[in-house]
């Protein structure tokens, strides 16, 4: 039986498709979360009590970015910040805590998407290193 190199290793059109499905999941989770994020501060407005209408600004900039990431994925589109999304979306997570209760923030959990997508797009040392930022902004949480 005669293997073939496509048999054995996966093409780079493959794996660019694996990447792509990749992307285009990862910018549906991060609409998804800034959507309903941007909905339940609406119907449950319980967190932002400080600068009420700059957060919602600032929420809304961050659904109208996350959308525009979502459509580049989806039509393929390669962006020259592909490898700095997550870092972006922290500094959207970290301007949405600075405007709300801090660390008591519903937005301070957003920053585990951050951790997951950095970790699982082959960024683990970035992963790490947000993971490590996490614990230093709140030492009581040990885990």
């Amino acid at each position: 039986m005669d293997l073939k190199r496509e048999d054995v290793m996966p093409s780079v059109s493959h794996t660019s498709m694996l990447s792509a499905v990749d992307n285009r999941m990862i910018a549906a989770m991060r609409l998804i979360l800034a959507v309903s994020a941007l909905l339940i501060i609406s119907i449950d407005p319980f967190d932002p009590n400080h600068y009420v209408a700059v957060t919602y600004m600032a929420l809304t900039l961050y659904v109208a970015y996350s959308a525009t990431l979502f459509v580049c994925a989806w039509r393929c589109v390669p962006l020259a910040l592909a490898t700095m999304e997550h870092w972006i979306d922290v500094g959207w997570y970290v301007i949405l805590i600075g405007l709300s209760n801090g660390t008591n923030s519903v937005f301070f959990f957003f920053l585990f998407f951050a951790i997951l997508v950095a970790s699982v797009s082959g960024v683990l040392a970035q992963g790490y290193a947000w993971r490590s930022f996490r614990r230093r902004c709140s030492p009581s949480l040990a885990s």
